[in-house]
């Protein structure tokens, strides 16, 4: 295709509205007449859209401009309704000491299987507000929330309650001056439980156990056998390894080296060979050691 240069295109030149030969004078003004007419009327049109589109445009710049305002309140709403209820949700679980215990702790125990008193009162397994001396404070007396009591009058455990927003562990230095002095009361260490509530700490000291989180409080066949194993529980690392069950070499290996872990406190171990190895037999032998 031949390219178009500007200076090749003629000028536009306007086009003339002239009679024809075969019209006469007063014919032409007539149309000539009807022609600027129309082209008026035409005008008139093109002037009223034009206007009529600049208020559209108008009135969609300030329906999108209130629009925008109305997002802004909508999420503005949005987000204190939110906050609101977020309060409200917090309002609702956040409960000073008094109001943990009676409507969690006590509720929690009892699904347990444990004897808790509606109110205050003391019951056979579950004492409140248990008396105890030795303490830093002026009057060297402290109240330890919950003890809950074995057959033989002996405590199984104790329990230091905080109120929901505090953290659970805030309690814990508090509740090991309290098994101190049930210890030093009744030569019997109770396993000590502390909590806001919601969060729930174990901490089996005297078998050398570090503090864990747990799901739930202990039922009491539960708490009378870690007691137990304080005195019956043999030590791992000197019991013998059954070797008619995993007699190689390797398989003893991996046995002694799962004891010395769980000798000391650790809670889990990983054991990893190839297949075929005898892993099924090793574990069966380790759990005959732990029986």
């Amino acid at each position: 295709m031949a390219r178009v240069i500007e200076k090749d295109c003629p000028t536009f030149i306007t086009p003339v509205n002239s009679q024809r030969e075969d019209e006469s004078k007063d014919e032409f003004k007539r149309k000539n007449k009807q022609l600027q007419q129309k082209l008026k009327q035409n005008n008139e049109i093109l002037t009223q859209a034009l206007k009529e589109l600049e208020e559209a445009k108008q009135a969609q710049s300030q329906a999108q401009k209130e629009a925008a305002q109305l997002k802004v309140q909508v999420d503005q709403a949005k987000a204190d309704k939110l906050r609101s209820n977020t309060l409200a949700m917090k309002s609702s679980f956040d409960f000073n000491e008094q109001e943990t215990r009676k409507r969690i702790i006590d509720a929690d125990l009892r699904s347990c299987g444990w004897d808790v008193a509606l109110d205050e009162e003391n019951t056979e397994q579950v004492s409140k507000e248990f008396e105890v001396d030795g303490q830093p404070t002026q009057t060297g007396i402290g109240y330890c929330d919950y003890v809950l009591w074995d057959d033989n009058g002996k405590p199984l455990a104790v329990i230091e309650a905080k109120r929901t927003r505090k953290d659970a562990k805030a309690g814990r230095e508090q509740a090991k001056l309290y098994a101190d002095a049930l210890e030093k009361r009744y030569s019997q260490r109770p396993v000590i439980f502390y909590t806001n509530g919601y969060e729930i700490y174990i901490w089996d000291d005297a078998q050398g156990y570090a503090p864990r989180a747990i799901f739930g409080y202990y039922a009491k066949d539960s708490l009378q056998y870690l007691i137990q194993q304080r005195s019956l529980k043999q030590d791992l690392n000197t019991t013998p390894i059954d070797t008619k069950v995993a007699g190689r070499m390797y398989q003893m290996e991996s046995i002694s080296r799962v004891c010395e872990r769980f000798s000391d406190r650790h809670r889990k171990a990983l054991l990893v060979q190839a297949t075929g190895t005898g892993k099924t037999r090793g574990i069966y032998s380790i759990g005959k050691t732990f029986d």
